[in-house]
């Protein structure tokens, strides 16, 4: 039987901004400032909490999940500053309870001039699973306190009609325990539209991942092509060597093919290879990804997304990792949506296998607002 808990002041934090968000009218699509909330309270049961091999054990946990993005939307000119907080409640682990994850950020982006570009994207995150810092892999990292810090400023000039150039700079810093890794990789990027339905990219770049103890680098040439092969499917390839200061050399590559099919169904084949760290482990890993996805709208209200993926990160050893899912949102009124979803990740690292699943529903709540009409 479940004891009752008492409400902390950090509920209203999460609470409030929606319950003041409903009042306003809706908003419209024109310059201004505006109110981007969203709450949502689900249940979930996850069947290997602690994300183990062995001795697993499962658990109940109410998740109360507020988003907020404030700021200015023009043409010129987009300034927003987000935040994101999650608390939860554990039902047989009561010490796990609490505000376990909390992010805010900034996203910027000015026109100064025809044809120059400014952003600026920048993210802090606070977690107690870091594996949601690098979902895409399936690599499960248990539950530690982590943080994870990124800032990413660029520029874009377009110095003719069909070409363009960009510059930026990726900054990526996480703690995780004793484990402290800091990622610096600037790029930049030559864009040349060669026909009407085709554009190609020349990137260089320089990545230096730093660990504490040691430091690698290497620089990354990397070719580009994008096709929309039709109104309704685009192919977008990038691929090219990484060489190491040591004289390494190995590969990276992304590559995307995306579909869309009549009766509201789309959907997408991701590849991507690359050398990265995880958070809780030291030293850069070689990392591989294949993810497909498929969306619907059976109904009008009715949204579902399947995804499924494969992974490989190489350090020392091998990872393997394999994932799928299935959610689903009905929408009952403009601003609350039924939510269920179900996801089943299986990790081996060496024979020894970690399998997780999660089921999860809930209700979502979000309502747009202008602030100054």
């Amino acid at each position: 039987m479940r004891t009752s808990v008492v409400v902390p002041r950090w509920v209203v934090v999460l609470v409030l901004p929606v319950v003041l968000a409903v009042l306003p009218a809706p908003v419209r699509a024109q310059p201004g400032w505006y109110y981007l909330p969203e709450l949502s309270l689900t249940e979930t049961f996850d069947d290997n909490v602690f994300g183990s091999s062995s001795g697993r054990e499962s658990d109940v946990i109410t998740r109360l999940s507020s988003v907020l993005k404030v700021g200015y939307r023009s043409l010129p000119l987009t300034l927003l500053a987000t935040g994101a907080l999650d608390a939860e409640v554990f039902a047989k682990h009561p010490d796990s309870s609490g505000l376990n994850r909390t992010q805010a950020g900034v996203e910027a982006s000015w026109l100064p001039l025809s044809g120059l570009t400014l952003r600026l994207d920048g993210a802090f995150t606070k977690t107690e699973t870091p594996s949601e810092l690098v979902s895409n892999l399936g690599v499960e990292l248990g539950r530690q306190s982590t943080t994870d810090l990124s800032v990413t400023p660029a520029l874009s000039y377009r110095l003719r009609q069909t070409t363009s150039l960009e510059v930026g700079y990726a900054y990526h810093r996480t703690e995780s325990g004793d484990v402290t890794t800091t990622t610096h990789d600037p790029r930049v990027r030559l864009t040349e539209q060669l026909t009407r339905v085709d554009l190609g990219t020349l990137t260089y770049g320089f990545r230096v991942i730093d660990t504490g103890n040691s430091s690698v680098s290497a620089h990354l040439v990397l070719v580009g092509w994008a096709r929309r092969i039709s109104p309704s499917t685009s192919l977008i390839l990038e691929a090219g060597p990484r060489i190491g200061e040591d004289g390494s050399l190995d590969a990276e590559a992304n590559a995307t093919f995306s579909q869309r099919w009549p009766s509201s169904i789309a959907t997408s084949v991701t590849y991507s290879r690359s050398q990265l760290t995880l958070p809780t482990q030291t030293g850069p890993s070689n990392a591989q990804a294949l993810g497909v996805a498929v969306t619907a709208a059976p109904l009008r209200s009715l949204t579902l997304a399947l995804t499924a993926s494969v992974s490989s990160v190489q350090q020392k050893d091998e990872t393997i990792s394999e994932s799928a899912g299935l959610a689903a949102v009905y929408r009952l009124t403009k601003w609350l949506s039924l939510v269920a979803s179900y996801r089943f990740n299986r990790s081996e690292t060496r024979g020894v296998a970690i399998d997780h699943s999660l089921v999860t529903i809930g209700l979502q709540a979000r309502y747009a607002t202008r602030l100054d009409d």
